[in-house]
Protein backbone atom coordinates (compact mmCIF):
# COMPACT_ATOMS: atom_id res chain seq x y z
CA UNK A 1 0.00 0.00 0.00
CA UNK A 2 1.00 3.52 -0.49
CA UNK A 3 0.65 6.67 1.52
CA UNK A 4 -1.95 8.02 -1.97
CA UNK A 5 -3.92 4.75 -0.75
CA UNK A 6 -3.80 5.20 2.35
CA UNK A 7 -4.82 9.18 2.40
CA UNK A 8 -8.11 7.52 0.41
CA UNK A 9 -9.15 5.83 3.58
CA UNK A 10 -11.48 7.63 5.35
CA UNK A 11 -10.62 7.72 9.58
CA UNK A 12 -12.74 9.36 12.22
CA UNK A 13 -12.18 10.35 15.60
CA UNK A 14 -12.39 7.40 18.03
CA UNK A 15 -11.49 9.30 20.94
CA UNK A 16 -9.81 11.95 22.95
CA UNK A 17 -8.60 12.39 26.06
CA UNK A 18 -6.90 15.75 27.86
CA UNK A 19 -4.24 15.46 30.37
CA UNK A 20 -2.66 18.69 32.28
CA UNK A 21 0.50 18.15 30.07
CA UNK A 22 -1.15 16.97 26.80
CA UNK A 23 -4.01 16.29 24.74
CA UNK A 24 -4.83 13.07 22.57
CA UNK A 25 -6.83 12.58 19.72
CA UNK A 26 -6.85 9.25 17.95
CA UNK A 27 -8.58 8.21 14.55
CA UNK A 28 -9.06 4.94 13.23
CA UNK A 29 -10.57 3.59 9.79
CA UNK A 30 -13.97 2.00 9.06
CA UNK A 31 -12.59 -1.40 9.59
CA UNK A 32 -9.98 -0.77 12.26
CA UNK A 33 -7.03 -1.56 10.28
CA UNK A 34 -5.30 2.12 10.69
CA UNK A 35 -4.86 4.59 12.69
CA UNK A 36 -3.34 7.34 14.14
CA UNK A 37 -3.25 9.17 17.16
CA UNK A 38 -2.28 13.45 17.53
CA UNK A 39 -0.34 14.40 20.31
CA UNK A 40 -0.22 18.39 21.56
CA UNK A 41 1.54 18.66 24.55
CA UNK A 42 0.21 21.28 27.40
CA UNK A 43 1.45 24.01 29.88
CA UNK A 44 -0.84 26.35 31.82
CA UNK A 45 -4.11 25.01 29.53
CA UNK A 46 -2.54 26.16 26.03
CA UNK A 47 -0.51 24.11 23.43
CA UNK A 48 3.12 24.66 24.47
CA UNK A 49 6.14 22.52 22.19
CA UNK A 50 5.83 20.81 19.03
CA UNK A 51 2.78 18.24 18.52
CA UNK A 52 3.48 14.82 17.13
CA UNK A 53 2.15 11.90 15.59
CA UNK A 54 2.03 8.01 16.36
CA UNK A 55 0.92 5.72 13.54
CA UNK A 56 -1.04 2.76 13.61
CA UNK A 57 -1.53 -0.88 11.61
CA UNK A 58 -3.51 -3.37 13.51
CA UNK A 59 -1.91 -3.35 17.07
CA UNK A 60 1.44 -2.45 15.83
CA UNK A 61 2.38 1.40 16.82
CA UNK A 62 4.97 3.11 14.83
CA UNK A 63 6.80 6.47 16.32
CA UNK A 64 8.43 7.51 12.84
CA UNK A 65 7.10 8.22 9.57
CA UNK A 66 9.73 6.63 7.55
CA UNK A 67 9.09 3.04 9.82
CA UNK A 68 5.11 3.24 9.42
CA UNK A 69 5.93 3.76 5.33
CA UNK A 70 8.25 0.48 5.23
CA UNK A 71 5.15 -1.45 7.15
CA UNK A 72 2.85 0.00 4.89
CA UNK A 73 4.43 -1.26 1.52
CA UNK A 74 3.69 -4.77 3.21
CA UNK A 75 0.07 -4.32 3.66
CA UNK A 76 -2.53 -5.01 1.11
CA UNK A 77 -4.46 -2.45 -0.37
CA UNK A 78 -7.76 -4.71 -0.42
CA UNK A 79 -10.35 -4.37 2.24
CA UNK A 80 -10.06 -7.11 5.05
CA UNK A 81 -12.93 -9.50 4.48
CA UNK A 82 -14.96 -10.54 8.25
Amino acid sequence: MTLEELNKIPFSVAGHVSYDDEHCTTYTSADGRFGFCDHVPMKDGEPHGRSYRHWRIGAKVYKSLKKFIEALKEIDPSPMTP
